[in-house]
């Protein structure tokens, strides 16, 4: 039985109180179905619960009982004549309770003991008298808002279609009942909407018969009528408009898209790229193709996705429908078939695709140290690269060292001697910065490694390098670097924290350390307390 409820303080034993208005908010009951019915008789209804009344409710259209009666706390149930029961809200004071469920209706308490029962006010519900047009032209205030809308009504119907379904054309709008269904159902088509459904063939076409009247709201901009085949949508901007197939379901699917993009601004189009459909909307599009399915492109990642072409360009079609991210849910991504749109309020919407996408989502996309994209991808860079830049950092890639992360500190030091173009060259590993030895991040490059101390940037590279990686680099003795390398009379020395490495075009390089040592295998003293020795290098 689904239901909705609300208190009210007015006494439920005032006669000829007007009904107040059934509102939207109330609270939505779950339904159970009981295999057996209980047999206990109903025993005459009870002073704590006040007059049980079961009253007609021709505001909707499926008609309901309205259940008034007093909420003492112990009433837990109420079921109708085919044992289905709906839970109770919990509290005290008068409820009224609307169902559509079939009288009579009994009030149970937790133990399933019936409390009071009410059969209805009339022996069948003025609302079912669907095949006379007359009972509802003398029902004065109860003629429900949406049947007014059809206006003036034949008393017999119009035309009855194969399918049983009795059609009175109004002076506003159409009128279609099924008046076999439990309950009879009766929908209006009317205005432009009417005309559209007319123009393509009514109920003898491929739309068939109306599935819901006329809906509309602030948000949704406009109104709509679903039949089987299709939706048409009006707005007084936009027209009339159809929606149907499997734009029309995911259009429709239950998460209030309908809603959020508004009416269609145009006619479904296409075939488009491998036999996909698209059509607009007022703040969206919906694409499918037999591949991907339907998804919904809205915002600013549609507004990139026309900038880049549509389907036609570098993104392709979206792959499903957008989704929230970042490190506190402040953007969104879509994936397409050629990359991912990323979107945030501070750095707009970019695509991020291919070798770059990879290492960027392997770092952690929008949620890790990077954060969400500031420009498209650029390039070819030397080499062939590309690079693209991020909110905290850049991704690199070159056919030489494929793509790698560095982070903004590093960013800047790159920058400054020359990017890709300079003695650095491009990205061999992403940023460390985690679980290492020393004070700072270390970025290895093609050219030399830096590494970033407080506050200094220090580079180390050539030969140098060579030996300091050979010796365990940071994670050695040597420690970490104390300064840049300096010239020698007859070569150069960089000193760090544990020892230096010094270089010479004859003797090569050698390492001294400070202090003791577990030297890596092969290694020999040569100066200091402990030290390696390369023959020749170059720088």
């Amino acid at each position: 039985m689904p239901s909705t409820a609300r208190r009210t303080t007015t006494s439920t034993s005032a006669p000829g109180r007007a009904r107040p208005a059934r509102t939207a908010t109330a609270a939505l009951l779950a339904t159970a179905a009981l295999g057996t019915t209980r047999t206990a008789p109903a025993p005459a209804a009870r002073a704590d619960v006040g007059e049980f009344r079961a009253e007609p409710n021709c505001q909707t259209s499926s008609p309901e009982w309205t259940l008034s009666f007093v909420q003492d706390g112990s009433v837990v149930h109420v079921r109708d004549a085919n044992a289905l029961e709906a839970r109770l809200p919990e509290g005290t004071g008068e409820l009224r309770y609307s169902t559509y469920g079939t009288p009579p209706f009994s009030l149970l308490d937790v133990d399933g003991t019936v409390l009071a029962t009410a059969r209805a006010s009339a022996p069948a519900h003025p609302c079912d008298g669907w095949r006379s047009r007359a009972d509802y032209a003398a029902s004065g205030s109860n003629t429900p808002g949406w049947l007014q809308s059809a206006g003036e009504l034949p008393a017999e119907p119009t035309e009855r279609t194969a399918e049983g379904v009795e059609v009175y054309r109004g002076t506003l709008g159409s009128l279609y009942v099924r008046p076999t269904g439990n309950p009879p159902t009766g929908h209006v088509v009317r205005g432009a909407i009417r005309d559209r459904y007319l123009a393509l063939g009514g109920h003898r076409g491929f739309l068939g018969h109306p599935r819901s009247s006329e809906r509309g709201a602030p948000a949704f901009d406009g109104f709509a009528t679903s039949f089987s085949g299709g939706t048409i949508a009006w707005s007084p901007d936009l027209g009339t408009h159809l929606v149907r197939g499997a734009i029309r379901e995911r259009y429709e699917f239950g998460d209030r898209t309908d809603a959020r993009i508004g009416v269609p601004a145009g006619e479904e189009f296409g075939p488009l790229r491998e036999g996909g459909y698209g059509q607009h909307f007022r703040r969206g599009s919906i694409y499918w193709t037999p591949r991907t399915g339907p998804a919904v492109v809205e915002g600013a990642i549609r507004d990139l996705w026309a900038r880049t072409g549509w389907e036609r360009g570098p993104l392709g079609y979206p792959l499903g429908d957008e989704i929230v991210t970042g490190r506190y849910g402040e953007g969104r991504a879509q994936r397409f078939q050629g990359g991912t749109a990323y979107w945030s309020p501070s750095t707009g919407a970019h695509r991020v695709a291919g070798a770059i996408a990879a290492r960027y989502e392997a770092v952690g996309g929008p949620g890790g140290f990077l954060g969400f994209p500031t420009t498209d991808e650029f390039g070819p860079l030397r080499g062939g690269g590309a690079g693209q830049h991020f909110a905290y950092g850049s991704v690199y890639w070159s056919p030489a060292t494929d793509a790698h992360a560095v982070d903004t500190r590093v960013a800047l030091a790159w920058g400054q001697a020359g990017w890709e173009a300079g003695y650095l060259g491009y990205p061999v590993a992403d940023t460390m910065g985690r679980d290492i030895a020393g004070p700072g991040r270390i970025q290895h490059f093609q050219g030399a490694s830096l590494y970033f101390g407080k506050p200094d940037v220090i580079p180390v590279r050539g030969a140098i390098l060579a030996a300091y990686r050979a010796f365990g680099a940071e994670r050695s003795a040597l420690g970490w670097p104390g300064g840049p390398e300096q010239p020698t009379a007859d070569g150069a020395v960089q000193s760090f924290s544990g020892g230096t490495i010094t270089w010479n075009p004859v003797r090569g390089t050698t390492v001294a350390v400070t202090q003791p040592l577990r030297r890596p295998t092969g290694t020999t003293n040569t100066t200091g307390t402990t030290g390696t020795t390369t023959r020749g290098g170059t720088r």
